[in-house]
């Protein structure tokens, strides 16, 4: 949008995975290509930025099964440690 002219709303959406990640879930659930990759939101506000990700829980809610719920809780645990890195834990 900044090159079409409107100012920059310092936003930025990053997308994690690999390939693999992919073709797990479409092995274990193929209905879990509709919600991935996973994504970062990152907004900056002055000196500050904000860092927002999916809540995975609800992912496991919407994806019962046991195996899915493992891989998800994988990917929670993956993003917690991806979060602490932008909080300097």
């Amino acid at each position: 949008l900044v090159k079409r002219g409107y100012p920059d709303p310092g936003i930025r959406i990053l997308f994690i995975g690999k390939s693999s990640t992919m073709d797990q879930a479409m092995k274990i659930d193929p209905r879990l290509l509709s919600v991935l990759p996973l994504r970062l939101s990152l907004i900056v506000e002055g000196k500050d930025t904000l860092v927002s990700s999916d809540d995975l829980e609800v992912w496991k809610e919407m994806f019962p099964e046991p195996e899915t719920v493992r891989l998800i809780e994988t990917w929670q645990r993956d993003l917690k440690i991806i979060l602490g890195d932008f909080s300097g834990r």
